[in-house]
């Protein structure tokens, strides 16, 4: 049995409806009787929620309530002490830092004190070996296998690889660093919003 087709001059393909009530968006779209899709189609901000305050849309939370929110989630982390050469980075932001010159300069630059960054201590990304099979899969036939001698130079390459034990990158972990004679806890939370916003990334070594 093939698929029935339908051309684009068919009368099969579309029809006009008169006299039909819904709700149209903003820009045209017609939602039929969801009003909570077309209001959320048409419209640019949406409430914050926890505050109500208008947000962009696309977000749940205003950039003061997500700077609240960021800053309680810091304050519950443990606090590991930092060994001075594992690199660091802020919270749920994209900035790093892999000595503590940098650090000073990043403070310098901002006009921020070391206490007010938030810091998180960073873990490595290593190189991981190669599946062959992951690699070919949509070369190879079905229930193909790889041919002995190229898993042979395969396995030699991740034996290297595991030698060599590389870092790629460094990632973010949810452990709070405090610097000799620095607390890296941030103040309490404000009872009225701080402004600010939050994001999560990682970062290539230097």
């Amino acid at each position: 049995m093939t698929d029935k087709i339908i051309t684009n001059t068919s009368d099969e393909a579309a029809h006009k409806v008169d006299n039909i009530n819904g709700w149209v968006s903003r820009d045209g779209l017609f939602f039929g009787v969801d009003e909570r899709a077309a209001r959320y189609a048409g419209c640019t901000h949406v409430e914050c929620g926890d505050c109500q305050k208008p947000t962009r849309k696309g977000y749940l939370y205003c950039p003061d309530c997500m700077e609240i929110r960021r800053k309680k989630k810091y304050a519950a982390f443990d606090v590991v002490e930092w060994d001075g050469t594992t690199p660091l980075s802020i919270y749920m932001d994209d900035v790093y830092f892999f000595s503590e010159d940098e650090i000073e300069d990043y403070c310098e630059e901002h006009s921020v004190q070391s206490e007010e960054l938030m810091l998180v201590l960073c873990e490595p990304n290593k190189a991981e070996p190669i599946d062959a099979e992951t690699v070919y899969c949509d070369d190879l036939p079905p229930e193909g296998e790889i041919p002995a001698n190229l898993q042979e130079a395969f396995d030699e390459l991740n034996a290297k690889i595991r030698a060599m034990d590389v870092t790629l990158s460094w990632w973010p972990t949810k452990k709070a660093v405090e610097i000799e004679g620095t607390s890296k806890r941030p103040p309490n939370p404000p009872q009225t919003p701080c402004a600010g916003t939050a994001t999560g990334a990682w970062s290539n070594t230097n």
